[in-house]
């Protein structure tokens, strides 16, 4: 009878390590995180069973907090130039062909008398901050592929390069999306207008964020959809700025999640021309879908335009969770627990 062999308990500080080893530099982690991770494990092991969840709790705040005070040293992780001008040019590249081609037909939905105005060429330029703003998200996922497949590059500072790429992505949606495009919108309107009718009004979608914050009409009544007053299309509207402002870092999660699981199958993930086409799909059939949820179930105006941000985000995390459980008949790599 073969005796059994005795479990090993799981020690927690592991998955802390390897977290510290895929985001810091290796100076930073020999000096702050393997002290305080080999502390850990010590502390835990001679403690008693019931104590180790305990010590965990506490262990598990001090890492936290080293791991904030030492977040600065990624955003200050220098990006090889090669990356960034790599990043920039398929960016660039994607935003042009994709926001020109989008913009012809936005301006001729606007009509003969927009192609009669003398500006017309300043409508097609007024027009693109608009195209750009929508083509710019999904531009993330073509960029990740050119950090994550760039040759000779540590982990810490490919990471470091996709967290930068996020935040900056958010800074310029806001840009885009809070300033530029409104004032680009209501420019259009100002020059389709014949001269000598009356401008109408600006909406609420022509208007820069900041307006809208310190609208007069912002914190009257709010009814439910589709009784829309002023103030709920202006909630909806800054609703609909702030999901279309994340959406760039959470397609960046979503296609650098794919391109790290450690397990690979013979159709995933997908290159990244066709998971962007599916990701635009799922994006706009979330996006609309929220607006008929909202109808249909009577919600505040632009709770509905929340669908996208649960999709998105279950997406990345169902692939999170499938990438960690072992393929059948084979052992758990290191890095897979």
């Amino acid at each position: 009878m073969v005796p059994k062999v005795p479990k090993v308990p799981e020690v927690p500080a592991a998955r802390a390590l390897s977290f510290a080893t895929r985001w810091f530099d290796p100076a930073t982690v020999h000096r702050t995180f393997e002290p305080l991770i080999a502390d850990w494990q010590r502390e835990w092991y001679e403690s008693a069973p019931s104590r180790r969840p305990w010590v965990s709790i506490r262990a598990a705040a001090a890492f936290a907090c080293a791991a904030a005070i030492s977040s600065p040293r990624v955003i200050a992780t220098p990006i090889p130039r090669s990356i960034s001008w790599r990043v920039a040019t398929r960016i660039a590249t994607f935003c042009v062909i994709a926001g020109g081609a989008l913009s012809i037909p936005m301006v001729r939905s606007m009509g003969e008398r927009s192609l009669e105005a003398p500006g017309w060429g300043a409508m097609l330029l007024l027009v693109m901050p608009a195209a750009l703003s929508i083509t710019f998200p999904f531009a993330m996922i073509i960029a990740v592929d050119a950090i994550f497949r760039h040759a000779d590059v540590p982990s810490h500072v490919a990471r470091a390069a996709a967290l930068k790429l996020g935040v900056i992505a958010i800074c310029l949606m806001q840009v885009a999306g809070g300033l530029v495009g409104p004032l680009a919108a209501r420019r259009s309107t100002e020059l389709s207008t014949p001269a000598g009718w009356n401008i109408p009004e600006p909406r609420p979608q022509q208007l820069s964020t900041v307006a809208l914050l310190r609208h007069a009409e912002r914190n009257t009544a709010i009814l439910p959809a589709p009784q829309y007053t002023r103030a709920g299309e202006i909630r909806r509207e800054l609703l609909s700025r702030s999901v279309v402002s994340l959406m760039p870092a959470m397609f960046v999660w979503l296609r650098w999640t794919a391109l790290t699981q450690p397990r690979r199958r013979r159709f995933w993930p997908l290159p990244a021309s066709a998971m962007t086409a599916v990701v635009i799909l799922t994006f706009f059939v979330t996006f609309f879908g929220g607006f008929r949820l909202e109808i249909e179930w009577g919600m505040l105006p632009g709770n509905g335009l929340i669908l996208p941000l649960i999709a998105f985000g279950t997406w990345a995390l169902l692939e999170q969770r499938f990438a960690r459980q072992p393929s059948r008949g084979r052992a758990p790599a290191i890095g897979e627990a």
